[in-house]
Parts: structure tokens; C-alpha cells; sequence
């Protein structure tokens, strides 16, 4: 596991540096899919979160 390969925003993993064996099918968020057949699905569904400062 490398930071530059990891797709989400905290880039702390307690497996970087470690070689994972396995494949990820797919990934369900919400009931709808964010991640399948090797590819991240472009239908962008978070929202952005701004301060009220």
C-alpha cells in the first residue's frame, strides 16, 4: 500500500507499506456503486462541507 494509491482523503493507513494479496470486487456506498469492474464510477454523489466561520 503506497499514500499516492490511496482514493481517499486521509492518507493514513495502517497498512501502508504492506503488500495486501486479494482483488476488490466492487464497493457500495449508500446503496449505489462507487467503485466497480476496476474502475471508480464517475457519478460524483458526496457533498462539500464548508465551515460556518
Amino acid at each position: 500500500v503506497r499514500t499516492s494509491d490511496i482514493l481517499y482523503k486521509n492518507k493514513i493507513s495502517p497498512y501502508e507499506g504492506r503488500q495486501l494479496f486479494g482483488k476488490i470486487h466492487s464497493t457500495i456506498l449508500g446503496g449505489e456503486f462507487v467503485y466497480k469492474d476496476d474502475k471508480v464510477v464517475e457519478k460524483q454523489t458526496g457533498k462539500i462541507l464548508l465551515s460556518k466561520n
